[in-house]
């Protein structure tokens, strides 16, 4: 009884919170970057990109992107929705993937292409401030506008209730197996034979006051 009601409650504890969680929309921008002149023979893409990313990011991006996304529910919010991939390519080239999951499709899109513009634009000032002591000059642009998602995103359920499920059931075994090994009682013939490493020859039942067996 206790795996089993443990069991049920979790699994029907994670549905209606799935059921009922405010739906989710996630849009995503892509960013196309490039070096603007000849990289040479020693040219690091993976460095010169974290170089670009480093320089861009800081100095209060992220507030510049709330203002214009018209975000008010503060930073920490902000970032929990955000996810910003640098991606480079086997041939080199790299790329910024910009997904914002927000409770609205237009509110999810409006993020994604606030950053994904303001990233550009920042790109673009590099060039009057050359990296790595005026070595290289970066070019940024839009590869792909962000476009309010039709569906919201799938919350998962099945894989929750997975997730709950084997919970439930460690969780159940776990607190059985507790309370067995605190019991003190003995509930047939073979717990006494194994408690007293004798067996037993015989049991007198026990009856209550209305001559049944308890």
């Amino acid at each position: 009884m206790l795996v089993v009601g443990l069991t049920v409650a979790l699994v029907l504890g994670v549905v209606a919170v799935s059921l009922f969680q405010e739906p989710v929309y996630t849009a995503e921008a892509v960013v196309y970057v490039s070096l603007q002149e000849d990289p040479g023979t020693t040219f690091d893409p993976q460095s010169f990109f974290s170089n670009v990313v480093g320089a861009v990011t800081g100095g209060g991006l992220m507030r510049e992107v709330m203002k214009k996304a018209g975000w008010k529910a503060g930073v920490e919010g902000f970032r929990q929705r955000l996810d910003v991939k640098p991606v480079i390519s086997q041939g080199g080239e790299s790329s910024l993937e910009v997904r914002f999951s927000g409770s609205s499709a237009g509110q999810a899109a409006r993020s994604a292409n606030s950053y994904a513009y303001l990233f550009v634009e920042r790109v673009g000032k590099l060039g009057q401030n050359r990296l790595a002591g005026g070595t290289l000059n970066a070019d940024a642009r839009v590869e792909r506008r962000a476009v309010p998602p039709v569906r919201k995103s799938s919350p998962r359920i099945l894989l929750r209730t997975a997730v709950a499920l084997f919970s439930g059931l460690l969780l159940g075994m776990g607190g059985a197996l507790f309370l067995e090994s605190r019991a003190r009682g003995w509930r047939g013939v073979r717990d006494a034979e194994m408690t007293l490493k004798v067996p037993v020859l015989g049991a007198i039942p026990e009856y209550d006051a209305a001559g049944e067996e308890v």
